[in-house]
């Protein structure tokens, strides 16, 4: 059986776009009561297996397809868990008593710390544990594999640098580039070129994959960023990242910014704007927000 915590992050494996679809043999779905996590659902050699346990599994399933499971998909993984629990009973209640503790700690995580174990639990696994015909899944993960893979949809990964990239990292990238572009007032885009992505993944330096990898915790951290800041605040650092991009941008007849101009008008944002104008300001100007701009098709 797998041991899992926020140190090892070995638990559960994800499908890549590339991965043939399996059908789900939903014949064998059975009714679950999950309004009791004491319930009993099977005892075997002196051990117990509870929906309580299986309630935690599910959710982490939920949490890294970043979406809820149908009725119909839980009760798969509930009875595929239940029926397998005989083997090696023993080891199975410590794993998923160690695993209930693991989600104890991930619900108490702030949103952008969930949002960074996530993908890190992701690329660990998907790297270590999958093959495109499943064969390298082990059977007691087969199910929740299955039912997450409707969910989740890699787009590039690089083996040999530890780096997968999601859609779900695509388009919060987008997400971002049209919150920082509304902010300047400059114009919107309406699509992202997955398949142009893709195409040129491989050539891409190694500095733009692990950007392009980190694009949900990325845009998480914006909106936190932004939503701690008050009213006076964001207009503050609305006005600033206008006349940055303008000096970054500049007309023939327009001087460039010096390092020392560069510098006190960072540090005039951040006394006009608070702390979070630095996560901000990491994200956007210059070295975030161009990134977001030429960066992707």
């Amino acid at each position: 059986m797998f041991k899992f915590n926020l140190s090892n992050l070995a638990l559960i494996a994800i499908v890549s776009s590339a991965t043939p679809f399996i059908v789900i043999d939903r014949s064998v779905a059975q009714s679950v009561d999950t309004s009791n996590p004491n319930k009993v659902l099977r005892s075997t050699q002196g051990q117990t297996l509870t929906q309580g346990m299986l309630d935690d599994w599910i959710e982490f399933g939920e949490f890294l397809a970043g979406s809820s499971f149908t009725p119909l998909e839980k009760q798969l993984i509930m009875t595929d868990s239940t029926v397998k629990f005989h083997h090696n009973p023993q080891d199975r209640v410590n794993w998923y008593n160690n695993f209930s503790k693991t989600m104890a700690s991930i619900r108490e995580a702030n949103p952008v710390a969930r949002t960074k174990v996530k993908e890190a639990i992701f690329t660990k696994f998907y790297l270590e544990n999958l093959k495109k015909d499943y064969t390298n899944v082990p059977e007691d993960l087969l199910m929740m594999v299955k039912v997450v893979d409707n969910y989740v949809k890699v787009v590039a990964v690089d083996t040999e640098a530890g780096i997968v990239v999601t859609q779900e990292d695509i388009d919060s990238l987008f997400a971002g580039y049209n919150f920082y572009a509304e902010l300047i007032g400059q114009p919107l885009r309406n699509s992202v070129d997955t398949a142009k992505i893709q195409q040129t993944f491989s050539q891409m330096p190694l500095e733009k994959k692990q950007y392009l990898a980190n694009g949900e915790s990325t845009w998480k951290e914006t909106q936190v960023a932004w939503a701690n800041m008050s009213p006076e605040q964001q207009q503050n650092f609305k006005n600033e990242m206008i006349a940055k991009v303008n000096h970054s941008n500049p007309t023939p007849s327009q001087n460039q910014p010096t390092r020392n101009e560069n510098s006190n008008n960072e540090t005039t944002l951040q006394r006009n704007t608070g702390a979070a104008s630095k996560i901000l300001l990491d994200n956007a100007t210059l070295n975030g927000f161009q990134q977001l701009m030429f960066q992707i098709p």
